[in-house]
Parts: structure tokens; sequence; C-alpha cells
């Protein structure tokens, strides 16, 4: 999440871009709340940097929770700008609201991650809801059939134990796992600048 993470990231993206490359990452992924203000900055300062930039956003959905969602080509970059203003048309001034179905008719393009935080999935793993759980899974794992991972989050303790379903859910359902880091600042010294915001 950048400074376009209104009221939440702080990082600009030469921060960004420059972080990863000194940590020998070979990408990154912008994924700043409901919006892609930061997509061409960040594209341009990620390959200055030697960084292979990945473009996405972390949309708000109806009844679902938050999901991540990468593009993958043209057509899914067209795709999430359509899907986000959509969503801010619908939820109107300062509301973000996008239906699932919105989504599932625009999904051409798009890898989706579903597992963190404030995913829908991940609560109802956390709260030992398993049945639930893998009906909503399978449900996103038919849709997005080769476009779908689940993410795994070690932000904190309760994670652990999320974790292993999510890997669970993995094996049973044949849906790839990956590891992501919810970043919305970069140096331990800005965590306090981002508590303020």
């Amino acid at each position: 999440h950048s400074r376009f993470s209104l009221l939440d990231g702080i990082a600009d993206m030469e921060a960004i871009a420059a972080t990863a490359r000194k940590m020998h990452m070979p990408a990154v992924a912008l994924t700043d709340h409901n919006n892609l203000y930061g997509a061409v900055p960040f594209f341009q300062k990620a390959k200055d940097f030697g960084v292979k930039p990945l473009i996405g956003a972390e949309l708000s959905l109806q009844d679902s929770g938050n999901v991540i969602v990468l593009v993958k080509n043209r057509q899914g970059y067209e795709n999430l700008c359509e899907l986000i203003s959509i969503g801010h048309l619908k939820g109107g001034h300062g509301h973000f609201l996008l239906p699932p179905r919105e989504l599932f008719k625009r999904k051409e393009g798009l890898i989706l991650l579903l597992g963190g935080q404030k995913n829908s999935l991940y609560q109802l793993l956390l709260h030992r809801k398993i049945d639930k759980a893998f009906k909503n899974d399978r449900k996103w794992s038919g849709v997005f059939s080769g476009q779908l991972y689940l993410e795994l989050q070690l932000l904190t303790p309760t994670d652990v134990l999320v974790n292993r379903r999510l890997a669970d859910f993995s094996q049973t359902l044949q849906i790839p796992i990956t590891a992501s880091n919810n970043m919305h600042f970069i140096e331990r010294s800005d965590w306090q600048l981002h508590q303020i915001m």
C-alpha cells in the first residue's frame, strides 16, 4: 500500500521500488485500497530500479470483505479500472461498494488472492466456521479457476491457525497458495507516522 491508500499507507513509489531492489525482490505489487491512482508512477519507478511492477488493488466487496486483485494483462487492467469505477459509483461519495457479481462478470485478465485478514474467508476460518468457509471457497474457485490463490500472511499469532486451515483447503480444492505481506510503511521508524494517519 502506498500513500494512495488514503489515511492508511505512507510509502511513496520511489521508496517502494528502491526497497524492493535493496532486498533483492524481483517483483513487487501495488495494491492500494479501491484505486489505481499510483499505478503509472509506480510502474515507472519500479522499471527505473529494475523491479517487475505488479499492478493491482485491494477491493472492498459487498458482504465478502476485501480481496486482492492483480492484473495479468491489458484486458485485466481495463477490467480492474471498470470495477473500481463501478464500486465508487455504487458506493456514493466517500464510500466504495462492489457487489461480487460485478467481479465475476469482469474476471478476464485478473488474478484473485483470498485469505487476507480483511477477507470473509479468513474470518470464517478464524471463527471455526469450516463448512461455510469451504462452501465459500469452492464458489470462488469455481468462478476463478486457474486465476485464484489462497493468501497466507503471518502478521498476528492467530494467523498461524488460519494459515493451517488455508493450507488444508489448498490441498482439498487444488488451489495454489501464495505468501504475502500487507505493507503500509517501509522503515520501522515510519510506524509512528502511520499511527498518526
